[in-house]
């Protein structure tokens, strides 16, 4: 009995460390200055922050479940840079790409 008390507590605390990080990750996301933008796998939107937003001059509402190239929100000169990263991400020799050169 005692080992199932001890796993239940366990995963207590397990679920409310993953609340916190859900509600700091939350917090930053909803007060960073920057434009944040996340896509899925298959490059949909699936967060657009307020900033976002403000920078870019799209609602949420306009940008969620579309494809992030399609959004024409990349400076002329940055495309090829942009085109490259999706390709490696596309490729699968990345799966996390932050800064890139062609």
């Amino acid at each position: 009995m005692a080992c199932y008390s001890r796993d239940i507590t366990e995963r207590k605390k397990n679920e409310e460390l993953i609340a916190q990080t859900q509600q700091r990750l939350k917090f930053h996301f909803e007060n960073s200055p920057l434009a944040v933008v996340e896509w899925n796998s298959d490059f949909i939107v699936i967060q657009w922050s307020g900033e976002a937003e403000r920078i870019f001059g799209w609602k949420a509402s306009e940008t969620l479940g579309k494809r992030i190239d399609t959004l024409n929100i990349i400076f002329e000169e940055d495309v090829p840079v942009v085109n490259h990263t999706m390709d490696r991400l596309i490729g699968g020799n990345e799966t996390n790409v932050t800064s890139s050169k062609p």
